[in-house]
């Protein structure tokens, strides 16, 4: 509701909603889980519950950051940053909150790049899988 009201044409413009809305949506579930899975090493049920809520808008907020931050560094001066941020990126997805953060940044690119935002170039696709398959196939 924040985006519509706000009118953010990067995450509800008409070609855009197709990706922020189910991402949001997901969110909540995959939240639901992470603290389910996390609250068996507590005790106690209320500070389960506020040390994973903490811990994950820390860390997720944390980690976004320091992935946009080291994004931006030139990867043909910086190749220790480009893949430091890569590293971050692939620990960093078992939060929920990091990937809806890194979700929404992504899809804040979309004007920037004249991209669609279900193109594969913005969160990848599974295309190379499928040609490589087919590949091995023809192959055979």
């Amino acid at each position: 509701a924040i985006f519509f009201g706000f009118d953010i044409e990067a995450l509800v413009g008409e070609d855009n909603r197709q990706a922020t809305i189910p991402l949001l949506l997901l969110y909540g579930p995959a939240a639901a889980a992470f603290s389910y899975s996390w609250s068996f090493m507590f005790n106690n049920a209320s500070f389960a519950q506020t040390t994973v809520l903490a811990f994950q808008v820390t860390f997720g907020f944390v980690a976004t950051i320091v992935v946009l931050v080291l994004k931006l560094f030139d990867p043909d001066e910086c190749t220790s940053c480009n893949a430091w941020a890569v590293n971050i990126q692939w620990v960093s997805r078992l939060t929920p909150s990091f990937c809806l953060g890194n979700g929404l940044r992504l899809l804040s690119l979309i004007p920037m790049k004249d991209l669609a935002p279900l193109s594969g170039e913005i969160f990848g696709n599974c295309k190379s899988i499928v040609v490589g398959y087919e590949n091995i196939i023809e192959v055979k």
